[in-house]
């Protein structure tokens, strides 16, 4: 079709019916008259009829009016107007619009812009929201001619008739959208519509024909008039029946005007569609939509393509790049190339076209929104652009987010929300991450199974979800409509598949069109993400609702709460969900014993309070379910307080969250119980019993069936519990205190140690109760770790001793306990229990080997225990932690009474560790640890005791010295010696001592270097004897690999020796001297400095190679900087739509509050930090991330700001005080997903 132009006269309305903003009648029409329905992007069609598909319709509505708070602004400009007659409803709706004379348009609204008529010039005051004028006040400033026409004066008309579609540019750099109307003729002709206002009134799929001017970029259409013919077909860009192949044509299309070198082949742009869009198609429908891709030319090469493709696999247009990016153009010259190089473009449901980056377009990515089914890449083929796109031409919209301060969504938001339309950071059609659609968007696709996606109207249920990845499941989501205008979507996600780069336990929520709280400045989206994690604000990343956790919406009466969360591909989220009618409930949680030993069984008991609630109790420690505590049915209690009880002994030493989480019921709301802190403890000393005359809690002359809480020590089952003199169990008064422990029926009673092997005697008081089964003796057992280790029977209803005697094999945790036997109504009373060892008491005393040390450096730790002949076995902690190796250390050399064993050790990291030695004891000798030894682990280039002055020997010698501060190992005929010691050396030149290397001798000391490029030097000299020629060759080494050549001093006066090396990775390092020759020659060494050729590992981030891509916080070989949270390395072309790298092909990335550090090693003295630094023009306006650099901690120069997407030289000048190493961060400053890209970090 081609676009007709004439001249027309418009008469037969009077311009006084507009003013009025009455209804005027014409025979079969009425016709309304008002003014504007809002901003062209934000009053947006909808593209599907509700009844050609499932799911919620995207509904676009004019913008709410602004508060009064609101600023006014004034405009000048020309009015235009556009009218839209409705053939089919009979209705005619005029829209007023206000060209500004910097060229932007504005939609009018309110009742001084319904009088406005076209091609006047105005000045208005009014209040803006989007692109949208609520007006207050209107000066007229000229007149509308009297022979305009509707566009606003010209003269010039044209007209298109056709099917309407939507078009989408996606301008993912600026983090916005927008739509444009496009007439589809019948003859393939597309003309893209001008309007400043898309009328609700219209819909994708009807016949229209549209008439105005030509715009001003030649190929559009200035709309002043649109008429509909007929409305959509029925089944217009219904979804697919499923499963279904689309056929795709890839068309990379280059013009005569284009770079001479691609940016990419034809080769890459196939690799990435085959093995990651059609793929990434596939697994996220569950195999229900496939495509079968051809990239022109590349995947399938017909005779054609010799003549109208390129080398590198791109289609020739042979024309210029279109003006104006005009895209239909760019559509046209491709299909032109590809029929002409033998493709049938009937064959293909979709087509995508990917052109040379065009500056002039913009936009990184653009498609239909339906039929055509036609998408473009500008410049960009990669997956998250063309996966996007793609999921355009299956209609759908954007994936975006919803921030509400300190809410989730409700009241908060009222005048006080952001919607960012690309928000979603865990959906491909949010921008974000190329991860698969969510919940919502794949049923509106008629890909997940029916029955999949359960509807919550009304009650309480529970719901079990399957991750959203996992195919085959029973349930991926629950959808809540709560209201005309909010409707909730729950699913669960794992890392599986393409969604494998996040990790997410918990449920995500998100709201579906129509929106309640929508996008006044923007395209539409599908879904809003909500945020159900407020404590980091707008940040959807960790926005899931995590188990434990419930969210309330009390404007709806709806409450969700996640009860339990397994993990992994085959994992499942268990969530309740609760609206109106149902009784508020309150969870409460107790332990039976807090704190606790690892490995005692402890019992936690939820308590529900509701009206007869039924259903079930998760239970979590950490946020993961316990073990066989996933779903406990209520055991005790009252009908409307029962109880469920979870008994566990896996719990880890350390402190534990533990929540308990009522499921709900039909009448009963789920409800978490506050966190209740567990405290287990590794073990306690033998003897120490928690609570061993039963006096917690004071029950004065009462009692308490299984007791719990702090300071109880014992874990009650069943009939056990604890009783006072005087109480109803009538028991002979307390022989220690005034409370018993008693034992009913088979009830028991358990309590865990940390016992060291050996041999223990078990005491304690024992009566029996005169009551309520005769004969009344209950015998009890007595067993450690389950073994019965005795049986007691007490004759009498007074107290008489009971005593144990029993062996430890091995040292660890034990549990001792005491049950009955007879299940009938009778009891044992026990106090004042006991607990002794048979051992001698030994004695461990703890040395080193070097204290100070450099990190990396071998250390020997050395125990001595002293006892009568002790055996067993000797354990090395540091910092609470056993050193790895050292667990159980068996005896290797001392005396019989006082033998030693040694731990050798060089994983210290550095700072002081408190080391102890912990002996295991034995049969005949109690376990031991020595005191703590306070290990210094010192981390820099600088050598320890390079003058060799420690030990003082003055004019002596020593072979093999070690003491503190020596700092090298000397092994074999080396050591230190004194001017004027026997070995006739040349004075020392630094201090009074010198090393020397005799015989194959060496020294070796390791420190902590950064990887770059060092400088050794040091003094040497030989020694006048012993063995002619008197040279000691010595082998400089770095990590046993030589450095240099052999140092071969000339004369016994010291020279200087100078080494240059460099080291590729940082970390520890050894540094050694050794002697080649093993004759008695001798080679003295003395005042040894390494300095640094400082520079920075990885200093334009081009490792790892990530091509196009990107990653957080990579970790590898090479990289040399430590990268944290939301900071790491993106390529040339990847999703963060950075500027080129001003070095190399990456950069770093700092978004949020991620940081990345990198430490090298510094003299002290004065230096310039230069790197090259952009802004992101992505996601939160305004966007600048402001980085803080700092040096050790402490910040230097002021914050960095970049001021352009483009980058720019930064340079801060600092001193050092000291040398050794130091550590240079970049840390981001604000917590919302602001960028700043870094790139080519120099030091001079």
């Amino acid at each position: 079709m081609t676009i007709a132009r004439r001249h027309v006269a418009v008469s037969g309305r009077k311009a006084g019916a507009f003013r009025e903003g009455r209804d005027m009648l014409i025979p079969g029409r009425r016709i309304n008259f008002f003014g504007s329905f809002g901003a062209w992007i934000s009053l947006l069609l909808l593209v599907i009829p509700a009844r050609a598909h499932v799911g919620a319709d995207a509904v676009f509505a004019a913008p709410p009016p602004p508060a009064d708070t609101v600023p006014l602004i004034s405009v000048t400009g020309a009015t235009a107007e556009l009218i839209v007659d409705n053939r089919v409803a009979n209705t005619v709706t005029r829209y007023v619009v206000l060209k500004l004379d910097e060229g932007r348009k504005l939609a009018l609204d309110g009742a001084a812009s319904g009088a406005l008529e076209g091609g006047a010039r105005v000045e208005a005051l009014g209040r803006a929201v989007g692109n949208t004028l609520f007006v207050t006040r209107v000066n007229v400033i000229a007149g509308a001619p009297r022979d305009k026409a509707l566009s606003g004066g010209a003269t010039g008309s044209a007209s298109a008739q056709g099917t309407l579609s939507v078009v989408h540019a996606d301008y993912f750099a600026q983090g916005r959208g927008e739509y444009t109307l496009v007439v589809q003729g019948a003859d393939g002709t597309a003309t893209p519509l001008e309007v400043a206002v898309i009328p609700d009134s219209l819909r994708a799929g009807m016949s229209v024909i549209a008439t105005g001017s030509i715009a001003a970029n030649g190929f559009s259409l200035d709309a002043s008039n649109i008429t509909i013919l007929a409305m959509p077909p029925a089944d217009f860009d219904g979804p697919a029946e499923a499963p279904t192949t689309n056929n795709v044509l890839v068309m990379p299309i280059k013009f005569t005007d284009s770079p001479a070198s691609d940016a990419f082949s034809g080769d890459t742009i196939n690799t990435e569609f085959q093995t990651r869009v059609a793929p990434f198609y596939q697994e996220q429908s569950f195999g229900a939509q496939l495509l079968n891709v051809t990239v022109a030319c590349n995947t399938t090469v017909p005779a054609g393509c010799a003549t109208h493709a390129s080398v590198g696999g791109w289609l020739l247009a042979g024309a210029a790049t279109p003006a104006n990016c005009n895209y239909t153009s760019v559509a046209s010259l491709a299909d032109s190339a590809a029929q002409a190089a033998g493709y049938v473009l009937s064959n293909y449901r979709n087509r995508f076209y990917i052109m040379p980056y065009n500056s002039v377009c913009g936009w990184s990515g653009l498609a239909y929104v339906g039929s055509p089914y036609q998408a473009w890449g500008n410049g960009y083929y990669q997956l998250w652009v063309s996966g996007h796109e793609l999921g355009h031409n299956f209609t759908l919209w954007h994936a975006g987010s919803l921030y509400c301060p300190g809410q989730s969504i409700g009241s908060n938001c009222v005048g006080n929300y952001s919607v960012n339309e690309y928000g979603d950071p865990f959906d491909v059609m949010g921008n974000v991450y190329p991860g698969h659609f969510n919940a919502m968007q794949k049923s509106k696709l008629n890909w997940l199974p029916a029955g999949s996606v359960k509807t919550h109207s009304s009650g309480t249920a529970s719901y079990t979800l399957s991750p959203l990845e996992s195919p085959g499941q029973a349930t991926y989501a629950v959808k809540i409509p709560a209201a005309s205008n909010r409707t909730y979507w729950i699913e669960y996600r794992q890392p599986i598949g393409f969604d494998g780069g996040f990790s997410s336990n918990g449920a995500q929520v998100r709201v579906a069109s129509p929106f309640e709280f929508p996008c006044t400045n923007c395209g539409a989206d599908d879904t809003e993400m909500l945020d159900m994690s407020l404590g980091t604000p707008a940040n959807f990343g960790d926005g899931a609702l995590l188990p434990g956790q419930s969210y309330t919406d009390s404007q709806n009466g709806i409450t969700l709460n996640v009860t339990s969360v397994v993990p992994g591909s085959n994992g499942s989220l268990t969530l309740s969900v609760s609206i109106g009618g149902a009784t508020a409930t309150s969870t409460s949680l107790t332990s039976s014993l807090n704190p606790s030993l690892f490995g005692t069984s402890v019992t936690f008991t939820g308590t529900v309070s509701g009206s007869a609630p039924t259903g079930t109790v998760a239970f979590t420690s950490d946020g993961s379910t316990i073990a066989g505590c996933g779903a406990v049915g209520f055991s005790a209690g009252s009908a409307n307080a029962p109880s469920a009880f979870c008994s566990t002994s896996i719990l880890a030493a350390g402190t534990h969250n533990i929540v308990a989480s009522y499921s709900g019921d039909s009448g009963n709301i789920a409800s978490s119980s506050p966190v209740l802190a567990q405290v287990v403890n590794s073990g306690v000393p033998p003897s120490s019993w928690v609570n061993p005359s039963f006096e917690i809690p004071a029950l004065g002359g009462s009692y308490q069936y299984t007791p719990s809480g702090p300071g109880v020590g014992w874990s009650f089952v069943g009939g056990s519990g604890i009783q006072g003199n005087g109480s109803a169990w009538g028991a002979a008064t307390a022989p220690n205190g005034t409370q018993t422990a008693f034992f009913q029926g088979t009830g028991s009673m358990s309590q865990a140690l940390t016992l060291s092997a050996g041999s223990y005697t078990l005491s304690f008081q024992a009566a029996q109760r005169w009551c309520c089964v005769a004969p009344y003796v209950q015998p009890v057992r007595v067993s450690l770790d389950g073994s019965q280790i005795g049986l007691v029977s007490p004759a009498s209803t007074s107290f008489g001793l009971i005593s144990i005697s029993f062996s430890v094999a091995a040292t660890g945790a034990h549990t001792l306990s005491f049950s009955g036997t007879d299940a009938s109504d009778k009891t044992t009373f026990i106090d004042n229990v006991s607990l002794t060892s048979a051992g001698v008491a030994s004695t461990t005393i703890l040395a080193s080997s070097a204290n100070p040390v450099n990190a990396g450096a071998m250390l020997t730790f050395t125990a001595t225990v002293n006892g009568l002949s002790p055996s067993g076995t000797v354990a090395f902690m540091s910092d609470g932690s056993t050193i790895a190796g050292c667990e159980a250390l068996s005896f290797s050399s001392g005396s019989v009474n006082a033998p030693t064993a040694a731990c050798n050790t060089n994983s210290l990291a550095t700072g002081t560790h408190s080391i102890v030695a912990s002996y295991s004891g034995d049969a005949g000798n109690t376990a031991s640890s020595s005191p703590a030894l306070q290990e210094q682990v010192t981390s820099s280039s600088s050598l320890l005791n390079t003058g060799f002055e420690i030990p003082a020997l003055g004019p002596s010698y020593q072979y093999t010295p070690s003491a503190p501060g020596v700092g090298w190992s000397f092994v074999g005929g080396a050591g230190i010696q004194g001017n004027g010691s026997a070995f006739g050396a040349a004075s020392a030149p630094e201090g009074t001592q010198s090393a020397f290397i005799q015989g194959t001798g060496s020294m070796s000391q390791t420190l902590s270097l950064t990887a770059g490029s060092y400088t050794l030097s040091f003094q040497a000299a030989q020694r006048w004897c012993c063995v002619a020629p008197y040279v000691q060759p010595v082998r400089v080494s770095l990590d046993g690999a030589q450095i240099d050549n052999l140092v071969s001093p000339a004369s016994t006066s010291f020279g200087p020796v100078t080494i240059s090396f460099s080291v590729a990775t940082t970390g520890a390092h050894t540094l050694s001297f050794t002697g080649t020759d093993p004759t008695d020659k001798t080679t003295f060494v003395d005042g040894i400095s390494l300095v640094s050729n400082a520079s920075f590992v990885n200093a334009s981030f081009e490792t790892p190679a990530l091509g196009a891509g990107y990653q957080y916080a990579p970790s590898s070989p090479g990289i040399g900087w430590s990268f944290i949270g939301g900071a790491g390395i993106q390529g040339n072309g990847s999703v963060w739509i950075a500027a080129l790298a001003p070095d190399g092909s990456q950069t770093a990335f700092i978004q949020g509050t991620g940081s990345m550090s990198q430490a090298i090693s510094l003299n002290a003295g004065s230096y310039t930090l230069s790197f090259q630094a952009a802004q992101r023009i992505c996601c939160v306006p305004p966007y600048l991330q402001p980085v803080r650099v700092s040096i050790d901690g402490t910040p230097i120069g002021n914050l960095v700001t970049p001021a352009s997407a483009s980058f720019g030289q930064v340079s801060i000048s600092f001193s050092l005080p000291s040398s050794g190493i130091h550590t240079f961060n970049f840390a981001g400053t604000d917590p919302t997903d602001k960028s700043t890209f870094i790139d080519s970090v120099t030091i001079q």
